[in-house]
């Protein structure tokens, strides 16, 4: 899809940010850890991407840094919430490393809709699971948000791209 609606730079760069994002969901559905060697790398390099394509320097590359602290920062403090009030972790470290990545891909105008778009297909997971086994998914039942969280990424960046 991205080398018949983008540009071949474009193309390529969305054909490797949608390699690494299916490979954390992957990763992250098999054993609920989303490897730093994929997600880590993807801060620096959205971030890149984002003041090589800049077309206002150093503006555009500021709004993708805010966003990448807005992200982690966001879901942190999500996770530190969870575990004052619950005594158990419920969001990893490396959902809020993928969100920092999410940040510097997005930008702003991306991160609201991205982390949106990961919730919701991750609360209409929960109703398929518990439409089709009613009582499959307890309130400590882990899910992996990554799952969701990484191909949204990809998904907002695309939109960006052909809208």
């Amino acid at each position: 899809m991205s080398w018949l609606t983008l540009d071949p730079l474009d193309a390529l760069v969305s054909t490797f940010l949608g390699m690494v994002m299916i490979a954390i969901a992957w990763i992250d559905a098999e054993r609920f850890i989303i490897p730093d060697v994929l997600s880590l790398p993807a801060i620096p390099v959205g971030l890149a991407y984002a003041w090589a394509t800049d077309e206002a320097p150093p503006a555009g590359l500021l709004e993708h840094l805010v966003a990448m602290i807005v992200g982690g920062l966001s879901l942190y403090l999500i996770r530190e919430a969870y575990f004052h009030y619950r005594a158990r972790e419920g969001l990893g470290l490396g959902d809020v490393k993928l969100a920092l990545a999410a940040g510097a891909w997005a930008g702003l105008s991306g991160l609201g809709p991205l982390l949106l778009l990961a919730s919701v297909l991750a609360l209409c997971w929960v109703v398929v699971i518990n439409a089709r086994r009613p009582g499959a998914l307890q309130g400590a039942t882990p899910i992996a948000f990554g799952v969701f969280l990484a191909p949204a990424v990809w998904f907002v960046w695309f939109a960006g791209k052909v809208c």
